[in-house]
């Protein structure tokens, strides 16, 4: 476990995010049962780990798992939302494309009104 040191509310944190992606998609039903309009927004910019640390290629790695993500991020969109890939964020979006988040974040809240 890579959290193991880590304080309990990120790993909390950590089995929440994991269970979200690796569960089906039928069981992640309730965003659409509630009618919630829900975005994706996925970093576009792939971090991978140092080529000396794996014995593969990591670059390649990273990609693929970012392209397998992304595709799979994609089926949480939902009642009007819509899946953008911030070609010029990394892991943080929030913060590397803020302006992007809380126009989408407005968006989402027009569709409510």
């Amino acid at each position: 476990d890579s959290l193991a040191g880590e304080p309990d509310v990120l790993r909390a944190e950590a089995a929440v995010i994991i269970g979200l992606i690796e569960a089906p998609l039928a069981e992640r039903a309730l965003l659409d049962r509630h009618d919630v309009p829900t975005s994706v927004i996925v970093a576009g910019r792939v971090a991978a780990p140092p080529q000396s640390a794996l014995p593969f290629d990591t670059k390649a790695y990273a990609e693929a798992m970012h392209r397998n993500r992304a595709t799979r991020l994609q089926g949480w969109v939902g009642n009007g939302g819509r899946f953008e890939m911030a070609a010029d964020s990394g892991h943080m979006v929030h913060y590397d494309s803020t302006d992007r988040v809380v126009a989408e974040i407005g968006r989402l809240l027009d569709l409510r009104r």
